[in-house]
């Protein structure tokens, strides 16, 4: 079985909004120079870093801002380091996304 923690920098918490925390919080701890070699997710005893998760994300949120249309992006990704990696993209090319479970009817992923 796979373990998925992510690791809240200074100032966050679980309980907060993750789409306004993500933009006011969490990406300026991105790119702070303390922070950039800490683990910000552990996934199966390895560990992304706060920098690594910055040069992910940001290529990710690159590729998203470049469909036009501002689109809503279907997620259909078991929790896994990568999971967090897009969600941190989608945030940050300014989309929002739509949880959606591959098994399902294609009804729902129409």
């Amino acid at each position: 079985m796979s373990k998925l923690s992510i690791e809240f920098g200074p100032g966050l918490n679980k309980s907060d909004s993750l789409p306004t925390r993500v933009e006011q919080e969490f990406l300026p701890v991105l790119s702070a120079k303390e922070t950039r070699h800490r683990p910000a997710i552990i996934f199966n005893n390895v560990e992304t870093t706060y920098a690594e998760l910055d040069a992910i994300s940001a290529h990710g949120a690159s590729a998203i801002a470049a469909i036009p249309g501002n689109p809503i992006v279907a997620v259909g990704v078991h929790p896994s380091d990568r999971l967090v990696a897009l969600l941190v993209s989608i945030v940050r090319a300014g989309s929002a996304y739509l949880p959606v479970v591959p098994q399902g009817p294609i009804e729902r992923l129409e």
